[in-house]
């Protein structure tokens, strides 16, 4: 098809729901599907593509090929898989590189892909792979600024577009039935595991070497090799948790990052690598809307434990510390505090007051040998099991089982203290009233009213 082609690709085919392709050719097939789908379901595309400021509405012109020719600097050996094409006021459009089941993207193929965009007008780089990143404008594999440019280079994993997905059928949006119809049977092309396994479900082969010289305390440089491929896994499944939370709560939970990490996939690779050589530990804070604050997750390979945590820091106005901490417990159910912690934590350098939370009672605050205040209290809950954790598996399954558990037991039971809106006062109104009969009722005399 050479007919009503954007000025960017010679030659190009309009994307297809049911392609005439081989059953081998898995890649061209979820390339057309998911194409085809977006051109029929607009607002999939839009909730996928927001965040980096491309909106997609009722008057929006969308179109989406596949097996694209680039007009200029196509040598042949590299053609993308797709192409989308967006136009409002301004136009905007991607070039669309795939891949399903383990296969990874190509660091020379997306270089070439990037170079493509730049000399034909493509605003982008669009790349989807069954690898997690914690943002859509973080890509999997690291490239340099120079060959990145000014392009953006985008990146969804599998799973990403099916919980999308998922969400737009579940949030009783504008859908039409036709466009529910078509979500749903994509929802379910996905789920048949046409792109391959879309979850995260294993630590690399370096796991256990890393359990076990961590345990024997042999020290562990920044640069090792073990910690590359257990930093990238660790950086998927943070990103698998984030799904994780958000389609169990319906509502867009997010992984923290620093600005320049997220800029950067290579600093944030660099900090859990610099904290696991350093400490055997690594950390990540997810953001909930509506939480009373960031959950917490840590894995201390050094214990073999994984923790999770929430702290409070807007506390009731009670006279006393024990007054405060027993508020916050206060607002869990009696059934779920078994097996959590307290940390009471002080506004000044005190030691924190670390206790099971049925442990917590007003003598352990009157044998404090200080009388500071509370400045925040952590709920928190540890969990350790060596040969868990050490699996390659299991460590996934415990992770994600207990981080829901952890939000469904605490997390979502806590609130901050609110003070109530002052009411005005019956008997100050009554005074207000009187005194203003009293004034009214004194008599003025003319010479006064003349002054």
């Amino acid at each position: 098809m050479t007919n009503n082609l954007p000025n960017s690709i010679s030659r190009g085919q309009v994307s297809r729901l049911f392609p005439s392709l081989s059953e081998s050719n898995k890649e061209m097939r979820a390339t057309s599907t998911f194409l085809s789908v977006i051109r029929a379901v607009p607002e999939l595309l839009d909730t996928l593509v927001a965040s980096v400021g491309v909106r997609i509405n009722d008057r929006t012109t969308l179109q989406a090929f596949t097996e694209v020719t680039p007009a200029r600097g196509s040598d042949g050996k590299y053609r993308p898989d797709g192409l989308i094409y967006v136009k409002n006021k301004n136009t905007w459009s991607c070039f669309v590189e795939t891949k399903v089941g383990k296969s990874e993207l190509d660091k020379d193929q997306i270089e070439n892909y990037l170079k493509m965009a730049r000399q034909n007008g493509v605003d982008a780089v669009l790349t989807i792979s069954n690898e997690f990143t914690a943002r859509i404008e973080q890509s999997p594999i690291e490239l340099s600024r120079k060959a990145i440019g000014k392009i953006n280079l985008l990146h969804l994993s599998w799973r990403e577009i099916l919980s999308k997905a998922d969400a737009l059928l579940t949030s009783g949006g504008v859908l039409d039935r036709e466009k529910r119809f078509l979500l749903e049977e994509f929802v379910r092309f996905l789920r048949d595991q046409a792109v391959g396994n879309t979850a995260f479900a294993m630590m690399p082969d370096g796991w256990n070497d890393l359990n076990e010289r961590v345990l024997a305390r042999t020290k562990i440089k920044v640069q090792d090799p073990i910690l590359d491929n257990v930093a990238a896994a660790l950086q998927q499944q943070y990103s698998e948790m984030a799904i994780i939370l958000t389609e169990h709560l319906g509502v867009q939970c997010k992984l923290k990052l620093q600005r320049v990490e997220e800029r950067e996939r290579s600093k944030w690779t660099e900090r859990i690598r610099k904290n696991i050589a350093k400490n055997g530990i690594s950390r990540a804070s997810f953001f909930i809307p509506g939480a009373v604050a960031d959950l917490e997750v840590q894995i201390d390979i050094a214990r073999s434990a994984i923790s999770f945590s929430v702290e409070i820091d807007k506390l009731a106005p009670r006279k006393t510390p024990y007054g405060k901490a027993a508020w916050v417990l206060s607002q869990l159910p009696e059934s779920k505090r078994g097996d959590l912690l307290v940390s009471v934590r002080w506004n000044t350098r005190a030691k924190n007051l670390d206790v099971r939370a049925p442990e917590l009672l007003p003598k352990l605050f009157k044998e404090l040998d200080h009388s500071s205040d509370v400045k925040s209290v952590l709920i928190k809950k540890v969990i350790s099991d060596q040969v868990k954790f050490k699996s390659r598996k299991k460590f996934i399954v415990q992770i994600e089982r207990e981080l829901i558990e952890f939000y469904d037991n605490a997390v979502q039971h806590l609130k901050p203290f609110i003070a109530r809106v002052p009411v005005p006062q019956k008997n100050k109104e009554r005074l207000y009233s009187a005194n203003e009969t009293a004034i009214e009722s004194v008599i003025v005399p003319d010479f006064l009213k003349r002054i």
